[in-house]
Order: C-alpha cells, then sequence, then structure tokens
C-alpha cells in the first residue's frame, strides 16, 4: 500500500470517510432514484475539486 499518510489514524479516517460517502451514495440511489443524474454530478464535482 502507498504510504501516503504519516499516522495510521490518518488512513482509517480517509477509509471511514469514503465508506460512508459509498454508503450514502447506495442510500441516495436506493431511495432517490429520481435524483440519480444530480446525485452523479454532485459526486463527479466532488472528485474533481479533490
Amino acid at each position: 500500500m502507498p504510504q501516503m499518510a504519516p499516522l495510521p489514524w490518518v488512513t482509517l479516517l480517509i477509509m471511514t470517510i469514503i465508506i460512508l460517502f459509498c454508503l450514502t451514495s447506495m442510500i441516495f440511489f436506493s431511495i432517490q432514484e429520481k435524483k440519480m443524474k444530480k446525485t452523479f454530478e454532485w459526486k463527479n464535482m466532488f472528485f474533481i475539486k479533490w
């Protein structure tokens, strides 16, 4: 694994944020199917800003 994070808790925090983001996206897809396009646009903007 790439050792970009100097401390283990930093990697754990990043992984937790990614997992929570994925779970939130899955919940949005299952509950609000009509807003899938808006969710994809927001996700693309989020990754582009990173």
